[in-house]
């Protein structure tokens, strides 16, 4: 094994596995860039690993009660208005607000609700199943 070693960047981008194999152990070790294309492909969308666990439990709990009761991905067989999603969002915003973490009926995260209705508005956007009723107000005046 070599001593005095200086793990600089220099050293890891020319790094020889067989002059220096206690390098594969270290968990500093610097990797070199990959070559396949799918990598760099793939650093180009969102990191869905970003995504909190909790969040994600809370919503799939969400949606799975919602499957049980209207059925799965049921936005995309049929059109559904905003509004719908919308008044659901708020009505669950206010509950966890003022009320409680978990809905009385369902047992369910309000926040896990609020995150399916969110999720279920953006599927049917690009489903083009999305009624999008949402009343814009066009003469506004600033002040």
């Amino acid at each position: 094994m070599k001593t005095n070693i200086e793990f600089t960047e220099e050293f890891y981008d020319n790094v020889n596995e067989w002059d220096y194999p206690e390098v594969l152990h270290m968990t500093t070790h610097k990797v070199k860039e990959a070559v396949n294309p799918k990598e760099a492909h793939g650093r180009a969308k969102p990191d869905l690993g970003l995504c909190p666990k909790a969040g994600l439990e809370a919503q799939a709990a969400a949606h799975s009660l919602g499957a049980k009761k209207y059925g799965a991905y049921n936005w995309r067989d049929s059109r559904i208005k905003a509004s719908t999603y919308t008044s659901a969002i708020m009505r669950h915003l206010q509950e966890w607000k003022e009320v409680e973490d978990n809905d009385k009926e369902t047992g369910a995260s309000h926040l896990g609700n609020i995150m399916a209705c969110c999720a279920i508005l953006l599927d049917s956007q690009q489903y083009g199943t999305l009624v999008d009723d949402r009343y814009f107000i066009t003469n506004v005046k600033e002040t």
